[in-house]
């Protein structure tokens, strides 16, 4: 199991490196605000840090926990996270962008094992709001907005 985290892990770094470079080449400030590569960047950032992550936890004595992970459970979470993320790539264009992201991050903690109605209604608030705030008004960013258009 060590050896499918350390090879997981490294890909993902890779992957999150090609995507903050390709975020870079689109334009990380244009005229003085956030440019289309902006969050890319970002994001990209974050999985290569959760590569690097799970790279070097993979090496702790604690890292195979015995654990099968190919239990129907894991399963039915993976098909319904891949799911709900195609859902959020379908819902852009017709709700805007914030709206899926808050209703998806709210999916996965319910899916990563979050019990309480509170904190994942929280977290549906939160996130958009949240969002809405750091990107559309603090830097501008045109975000889309779906049929609450701007």
């Amino acid at each position: 199991m060590k050896h499918l985290d350390r090879l997981l892990g490294a890909a993902m770094a890779a992957l999150g490196l090609a995507v903050a470079m390709t975020g870079y080449g689109l334009g990380y400030m244009q005229k003085q605000k956030a440019g289309p590569g902006f969050l890319p960047v970002w994001v990209g950032i974050g999985i290569l840090a959760l590569g690097i992550a799970i790279f070097a936890v993979s090496f702790s004595k604690k890292a195979d926990g015995g654990r099968n992970p190919f239990e129907k459970k894991e399963f039915i979470n993976m098909a319904f996270l891949v799911g709900g993320t195609v859902a959020v790539i379908a819902l852009t264009p017709l709700i805007g962008l914030v709206i899926p992201l808050g209703l998806m991050g709210g999916a996965y903690a319910r899916a990563m094992g979050t019990k309480s109605v509170r904190k994942i209604a929280a977290l549906v608030v939160f996130i958009p709001a949240a969002m809405f705030l750091i990107f559309g008004v603090g830097l501008r960013v045109q975000l889309p907005m779906g049929i609450f258009g701007r």
